[in-house]
């Protein structure tokens, strides 16, 4: 079992006088709860909307779109005149500023970071409604400190911000901080923030991978094919790497921190390392782990990498479902 407070040390006054409230008090004073939609329809009708007080994981495989997805989110969130946070401690504020650019103005990223005014046009657009901080707000004496982490998250709520995004608390799971292991460190970090995300009444969407493992490389049956008609120099182009279907136990960070989470979103793309652009894009987001929300389903998407976005993909079966569904509204 972790001792947080032996990892981060004790963050709260122990001398302050503590007053029991009654559960009426209590309901009296958490009445301001409220529930925000994602901007992806299909993901916010299974959800219902994510709920205040809540902490929710976006996990998936380095380089499979996890911030990419976080970013729609945030840019659905400023579309609609939501004041958020931002904590990002892997892109540069240039490239962050022209990822999320590039959304607003569907465009691709190369496209524009060919326009500075562009990215500087919608970083003036949002700049009442965004509290970010990047890399260089987060290190102290050369390192990640977690605490900046959450005096940070802390002015942004204090500014107004509901909604805070932390882009990638795996970054804390390579820190060894008195001895201990990374995995205990981002673990004590997950609880903090879901602790923070209740007391603040506030909603917390965190990033984090998933570990390596998820990958079956070079598939047998390929392999074997290309060995068959000996032509093994093929095995450069056409080899297929494979990611396996994640679970939350798939994810970095103690089982007993993740438990704690309000609900997960697992980015899948089977196909994400494969050379295929018509394969590459197909994926689901997967919900588990939800308390508040049917887990085990998903939602269909294609990954634009070049635009950095998601679109969500309809079956013909969930368009004759919301037909049928819109149909019977109607004639009650």
């Amino acid at each position: 079992m972790v001792n947080y407070d032996e990892v981060f040390g004790n963050l709260v006054d122990e001398q302050a006088p503590v007053k029991p409230l009654g559960l009426v008090d209590r309901l009296a004073k958490d009445n301001k709860t409220f529930k925000i939609l994602s901007g992806f329809s299909r993901l916010d009708e299974i959800i219902g909307g994510f709920r205040s007080g809540g902490c929710y994981l976006v996990g998936g495989l380095e380089k499979s779109g996890k911030s990419s997805f976080l970013m729609s989110i945030a840019n659905n969130l400023l579309a609609s005149g939501r004041k958020i946070g931002f904590i990002n401690t892997e892109l540069t504020d240039e490239d962050f500023a022209a990822r999320m650019a590039a959304l607003w103005t569907d465009k691709t990223i190369a496209e524009t970071e060919s326009r500075p005014e562009e990215i500087k046009d919608w970083a003036i657009k949002h700049e009442r409604l965004l509290f970010y901080a990047g890399i260089d707000d987060l290190v102290e004496n050369g390192e990640l400190a977690f605490k900046k982490t959450l005096k940070l998250m802390d002015r942004f709520v204090d500014g107004g911000a509901k909604i805070l995004f932390l882009d990638n608390l795996t970054s804390y799971n390579s820190q060894a901080i008195g001895g201990r292991q990374g995995w205990e460190n981002l673990a004590a970090c997950i609880s903090r923030v879901v602790n923070f995300a209740k007391q603040s009444n506030v909603i917390v969407f965190v990033v984090i991978h998933t570990k390596p493992d998820t990958v079956f490389s070079d598939t047998p049956a390929g392999v074997r094919s290309i060995l068959e008609d000996d032509h093994p120099e093929r095995i450069l182009k056409e080899s297929l790497t494979v990611v396996r279907r994640p679970s939350l136990s798939d994810v970095y960070g103690s089982g007993g921190a993740l438990s704690q989470l309000t609900g997960s979103l697992l980015v899948w793309r089977p196909f994400q390392k494969f050379d295929d652009p018509d394969l590459k894009k197909l994926g689901l987001i997967l919900c588990d782990s939800f308390r508040h929300a049917p887990s085990g389903e998903n939602i269909t998407v294609n990954f634009l990498g070049e635009r950095g976005k998601f679109e969500e993909v309809y079956s013909a079966y969930e368009e004759a479902k919301k037909i049928f569904n819109n149909n019977n509204e109607f004639t009650r």
